[in-house]
């Protein structure tokens, strides 16, 4: 967050107080002095990446026609505006105007507005980068980046807000679009971010875990794991993941789930469970890790 001072020629002794005290929530803290002339001076004197503006009232400053500005540019890019100073204050600037009279009213402040005000800034940033790399800030285009793989694309939207638990137009969560696509960095982001791990997909109705078994992506299934997954989570269809993982040959994924716990006697909604669909097409190999597995947990 980038905090500018603005302070006229009297002011100079509070306005290096107000600074130390910004220092302590904003990463960047610069100044602007407005001489008698009415000319500002000081780092390039640039508002315009300002995220927090703070006036130290002074006679100088009270009576100049800038503060006016100050204001409506603070209104104009809807950031905060604090106003610092023991003297009286025209009541025009007062609804505006966050007023603070002392250090320490004003040190409190910061503690109780500050995170929000450094929440919304990292938002805007993220929102105005998105825009410049030609990607519209909407639900679709955080949906497009998901699938087609742009993790960039996808921390830019998680900063800038968008939810880890968003879903699609056929109601399938973020972490399961993720997981369909194969992309592990993406699944471990939106995890991160606070993605539910178990949560259903309104298409298949089956977890995030069954989609990476349905891909055959181990890795995915192997942090959606140590996320927390649900080893026997089912689809529409009453099907786990571990059938499907059967249904596929897929003697390492078969193995993963059955070391986590995973029922190979759990029926599917047709009665079938991922035992005997083993037995029925003859998966040797399979079958002998239910052996082995399942064995393990009745002894």
């Amino acid at each position: 967050m980038k905090a500018m001072v603005l302070y006229g020629e009297d002011g100079k002794e509070a306005a290096a107080r107000v600074q130390k005290l910004l220092k302590k929530h904003a990463a960047d803290v610069q100044e602007m002095l407005l001489d008698s002339q009415g000319t500002l001076w000081g780092e390039e004197a640039r508002l315009d990446d300002a995220d927090c503006l703070a006036l130290v009232f002074s006679p100088a400053l009270i009576g100049s026609p800038w503060v006016f500005f100050f204001l409506g540019f603070s209104l104009g890019r809807d950031i905060p505006i604090l106003g610092y100073g023991p003297g009286a204050v025209p009541p025009a600037f007062a609804d505006r105007l966050v007023l603070l009279r002392e250090d320490a009213e004003f040190a409190d402040y910061l503690e109780r507005e500050a995170p929000g005000w450094l929440s919304e800034a990292q938002k805007q940033k993220a929102r105005k980068t998105l825009w410049d790399m030609g990607i519209p800030v909407t639900d679709k285009s955080y949906e497009n980046c998901i699938k087609e793989r742009n993790l960039q694309g996808v921390i830019l939207f998680l900063e800038a807000g968008f939810s880890p638990d968003a879903q699609d137009a056929k109601g399938v969560p973020a972490v399961c679009q993720a997981a369909r696509s194969g992309d592990r960095d993406i699944v471990n982001t939106l995890l991160k971010a606070g993605a539910d791990v178990n949560a259903g997909s309104g298409d298949r109705g089956g977890s995030a875990l069954i989609d990476s078994a349905m891909g055959k992506f181990l890795d995915i299934g192997a942090d959606l794991l140590a996320a927390g997954a649900d080893v026997n989570a089912k689809s529409k269809d009453g099907q786990s993941a571990l059938i499907f993982s059967v249904g596929l040959n897929d003697r390492s994924f078969t193995e993963m789930l059955l070391k986590a716990g995973a029922n190979p006697d759990e029926p599917d909604a047709l009665g079938v469970s991922a035992r005997r669909y083993a037995s029925l097409f003859n998966k040797s190999e399979i079958t002998e890790l239910f052996n082995q597995y399942a064995s393990s947990r009745s002894g």
